[in-house]
């Protein structure tokens, strides 16, 4: 009879405990709060983080295999291992560029787009895509000559844009390049935004 009570009461003794368990473990097991907000999956974009992508696309084209490529052809590095040894010797192949070829386009999709969603709202923006635009066409029409320009980027609204001559694409650069000073004169209190989001260059803003 004894240890039928001491039991009973062992019992009753652990039933708070279990039971607090349980309400932790179900307290615990929220949905839809802060807890399940992924920062690095945001639901809208904001100027600042496609300015950054942009950013971070350019620094890979200047500075990434294409520029490395290149200067192993003009002599200037030489390419003695891996990768580098068939471009050495001028053994290319037939899609040795498209990853750099098709970023330099996707880059400057990116800066079109950042102009039609954030642009109006403050030229500075528009100015500074005007900018990383004609850096990447410059770019492209430096290594690869006659490159499409004048119908480019339009997306499923044309596939096969036309090739135009250097001379017309350099034109163009340069014609963006006056288009954005005008936009980087607008007044000063729209700037601090894009100064806070640029990488590179932001305090010559």
């Amino acid at each position: 009879m004894k240890n039928n009570i001491k039991n009973v009461n062992s019992g009753i003794k652990k039933f708070p405990i279990l039971a607090l368990s349980v309400m932790i473990a179900f307290t615990g097991c929220k949905r839809g709060d802060s807890l399940y907000i992924n920062p690095n999956s945001p639901e809208k974009v904001t100027p600042a983080l496609m300015l950054t992508a942009i950013e971070v696309s350019i620094f890979n084209s200047y500075e990434g295999n294409l520029v490395k490529n290149a200067s192993i052809l003009v002599q200037q590095n030489a390419g003695v291992d891996g990768q580098a040894a068939p471009i050495n010797s001028y053994n290319l192949a037939e899609n040795e560029f498209d990853n750099q070829w098709t970023q330099i386009y996707k880059t400057a999709f990116s800066c079109k787009d950042l102009q039609a969603k954030f642009g109006a709202a403050n030229p500075y923006y528009s100015g500074i895509a005007d900018i990383f635009s004609a850096m990447n066409f410059g770019l492209a029409t430096d290594l690869w000559g006659d490159i499409p320009f004048s119908q480019a980027l339009q997306g499923e609204g044309n596939y096969q844009a036309k090739y135009d001559a250097q001379k017309d694409v350099i034109t163009g650069i340069i014609s963006m390049l006056d288009k954005s000073i005008v936009k980087l004169q607008e007044p000063a209190e729209k700037i601090l935004s894009c100064r806070l989001a640029m990488t590179l260059f932001s305090e010559e803003m």
